[in-house]
């Protein structure tokens, strides 16, 4: 059975100190998959921001590796993009201002 929702206009006025968010209420949340399944608990949703010419990039590259891949539901946009991005960050951590990522971002 669903709690009472409380009152909180009658705290406000009455001066009682209220938070914004319940005690009770957790804040973080299992990213869904594209197929409607819950991320694994350690997956944690980001948003960024990615140009039209990446986004499409990124379309093809799903549509061709789903086509590889023996069971087409190993294979997610999520999981090229962190394939990439740990391939990405160990060359930052291994090689620095010499990466190829360093490379693309200082010297453009």
């Amino acid at each position: 059975m669903r709690k009472p929702t409380p009152n909180i206009l009658d705290k406000v006025i009455d001066g009682e100190q209220t938070t914004s968010i319940p005690s009770q209420h957790n804040t973080s949340k299992t990213a869904k998959q594209h197929n409607g399944k819950m991320a694994s608990a350690d997956k944690v949703k980001g948003t960024f921001y990615l140009s039209a010419a990446v986004m499409e990039q990124l379309d093809d590259a799903w549509l061709s590796l789903r086509k590889q891949a023996q069971q087409r539901s190993q294979v997610s946009k999520s999981a090229i993009v962190e394939a990439a991005l740990q391939i990405a960050l160990d060359d930052i951590q291994k090689r620095g201002a010499e990466s190829q990522v360093a490379d693309k971002l200082l010297n453009t």
